[in-house]
C-alpha cells in the first residue's frame, strides 16, 4: 500500500448496511489490506459519521454504534482515517519521541559543558557566603582578613604604604580586580540578571 493511499479517504468496493445494524458488509473493499483500523471513520453522506468498532475481515466492519439511517445496499462510501492509528502515524509518533530524547540529552551535554563560574564551583566545595563576600575574599584585602587582619579597607591599605608594600599591593589589585570583576559578570549573566 503506498503511502499516498493514507492520505485520503477510503473508497474502494461497495457496502450493504441494514436500518438499526452495527455490521457493515463490503464488496471488493479489502478492508484489513487497507490497514482500517478501530477508530477511523465511516459514512456513506458526509453527514453522518459513524465511528469504526472492528474490522473483522476483508469485507466486515463493526462501528460503534448502530446504523440509524436507511439501509443502503451497494452503495458508495468513504472512510475517514484516524492518523492516530495508522502505521505511519506510529512510526512518525516515535520519530518524534526518539527526537524529543535525542534534544534532551544534547542539551543536558550542553549543560555540562557549559562549565561553572569560579564562584559556583567555590559554592560546590562549600563555601557558603553571598557572590559579593566571596567576591571580596578573593581580593588582597580579604586575603589579609583570612589571615586575621581586623581593620577596615582604609586602614589596611595605609599599613601597606606605611610598610612600603603599596605598589606591590597595588599591582595586585589592579591584577585581580578585573577577573573579580569578569567572573562577578559572568555569573550575573548566568544567573540572567544582565
Amino acid at each position: 500500500m503506498s503511502e499516498l493511499q493514507y492520505t485520503r479517504w477510503y473508497r474502494e468496493g461497495t457496502i450493504t448496511i441494514s436500518k438499526n445494524s452495527d455490521e457493515l458488509n463490503g464488496s471488493n473493499t479489502l478492508w484489513t489490506v487497507a490497514e482500517i483500523n478501530p477508530g477511523d471513520i465511516f459514512t456513506v453522506d458526509n453527514t453522518h459519521l459513524y465511528e469504526v468498532r472492528e474490522i473483522v475481515n476483508d469485507t466486515k466492519i463493526l462501528l460503534a454504534e448502530t446504523w440509524g439511517q436507511s439501509s443502503v445496499s451497494n452503495s458508495g462510501y468513504g472512510i475517514i482515517r484516524n492518523f492516530t492509528s495508522t502505521s505511519s502515524a506510529k512510526v512518525t509518533a516515535h520519530a518524534a519521541d526518539l527526537f524529543d530524547k535525542f534534544t534532551k540529552h544534547i542539551d543536558t551535554e550542553l549543560d555540562q559543558l557549559r562549565g561553572y563560574s569560579a564562584y559556583e564551583v567555590a559554592k560546590n566545595n562549600g563555601y557558603t557566603g553571598t557572590e559579593a563576600q566571596w567576591l571580596e575574599s578573593i581580593t588582597a584585602y580579604g586575603l589579609a582578613k583570612k589571615q586575621g587582619y581586623t581593620g577596615t579597607l582604609d586602614e589596611w591599605l595605609e599599613s601597606l604604604k606605611a610598610a612600603g608594600e603599596w605598589s606591590r599591593a597595588e599591582s595586585q589589585i589592579q591584577e585581580i580586580t578585573p577577573k573579580a570583576e569578569a567572573a562577578y559578570s559572568y555569573t550575573k549573566y548566568e544567573d540572567g540578571l544582565q
